[in-house]
């Protein structure tokens, strides 16, 4: 599991600044709207993440944790295409890919096997060059597609505390 963002909110202060008495309805008001932020991100987090077969879209998820008075909630990709993330945010160079231990795979025979998507041809090879990536920003555009979800809930979050304070 890779963590792709992680927003935190610190104690309860009411309207003149001291630490609210935290209740028990306000605890689960709290955990209510950032667990509805948390679904809303991720729905953004997979509107704009990348499209291939949708392995990687379907990791991201997010957690929420309470440790006192500190609620985090965790954005994250798991599952088998977690390890994509660092490589699909900061892009990566050109680089050789030899199919896994390329003495071994020429003794059983196959090479790997792809289709060009530019003539449609099949295509074989012992090892093939990538020729990198691009950065693809999609956190920082589903950020900031949330932004306006992640004001209103936090509003509201303030307004019921300074109410029950």
């Amino acid at each position: 599991m890779t963590a792709i963002l992680r927003f935190e909110a610190t104690g309860y202060r009411d309207t003149q600044g001291r630490f609210a008495k935290r209740t028990p309805e306000l605890r689960q008001y709290m955990r209510d709207g950032i667990r509805d932020l948390g679904r809303a991100m991720v729905a953004n987090l997979k509107h704009y993440a990348p499209e291939d077969k949708g392995i990687f879209k379907a990791g991201i998820g997010f957690q929420t944790r309470w440790k006192g008075d500190v609620v985090q909630t965790v954005f994250f990709v798991g599952g088998k295409h977690a390890f994509l993330l660092p490589i699909i945010t900061g892009g990566s160079k050109a680089h050789r890919i030899p199919i896994g231990g390329a003495a071994e795979m020429m003794a059983k025979g196959y090479p790997l096997r792809w289709v060009d998507k530019m003539t449609g041809e099949v295509r074989y090879a012992w090892e093939v060059w990538h020729p990198g990536t691009m950065p693809d920003p999609f956190v920082e555009r589903a950020v900031d597609a949330s932004s306006p979800q992640i004001m209103k809930t936090m509003s509201k979050i303030a307004r019921r505390v300074a109410w029950v304070s």
